[in-house]
């Protein structure tokens, strides 16, 4: 907490990061599921992207309040989504 602290007064916005961060898998996510689905009804979200997606939201909920768990979700999340091939850094 104390190096988001010393961040802050460097005036760096490091969760501003991890919300930016968030926000672009969470659209890669969507963009991968809208891809795969391709038109068709009745697909679900491979568990995998279940998971990927149930951290999303939980990080993203957790920013303001528990900064240093969103952290660790965000980072979760980014290999998460490399596992299910998606490029986080494109």
């Amino acid at each position: 907490m104390a190096s988001l602290r010393h961040a802050h007064e460097r005036g760096e916005n490091p969760m501003g990061e991890i919300k930016n961060g968030l926000e672009k898998l969470i659209t890669l996510l969507q963009n991968k599921v809208t891809a795969s689905f391709n038109g068709r009804s009745g697909d679900r979200l491979s568990a995998a992207e279940s998971d990927l997606e149930a951290n999303l939201i939980f990080a993203e909920q957790s920013v303001e309040e528990d900064p240093t768990t969103a952290r660790r979700l965000y980072y979760e999340a980014q290999e998460q989504a490399k596992a299910l091939g998606i490029c986080v850094h494109c």
